[in-house]
């Protein structure tokens, strides 16, 4: 799912979610959730430079996901964050 909110035609701010499940575990008795995912990104983009023929973006973007149970040592939930700085050329 990825909404997109635009502030005015050069300004979109956006957000997505994904979820990632196991429908079946390939060992009998291991938790049903081992192993899903969830994802959640927000962010936005900013054009600078709009004309008919190119364009220009500042795309920047920030992260977090977590996958249960699959820690080596722990068997807890692994999670990250990370951030994303870029631009976007558009001809």
């Amino acid at each position: 799912m990825e909404p997109h909110f635009t502030v005015n035609p050069q300004f979109v701010v956006f957000g997505r979610s994904e979820w990632v499940r196991m429908s079946q575990q390939a060992l009998p008795g291991t938790p049903s959730n081992f192993g899903d995912i969830d994802n959640y990104v927000v962010g936005y983009r900013w054009y600078p430079i709009m004309t008919s023929r190119a364009g220009f973006a500042f795309h920047n973007e920030y992260s977090w996901i977590r996958q249960r149970g699959t820690s080596p040592v722990t068997a807890t939930d692994l999670t990250s964050n990370s951030l994303f700085f870029g631009f976007d050329f558009d001809f």
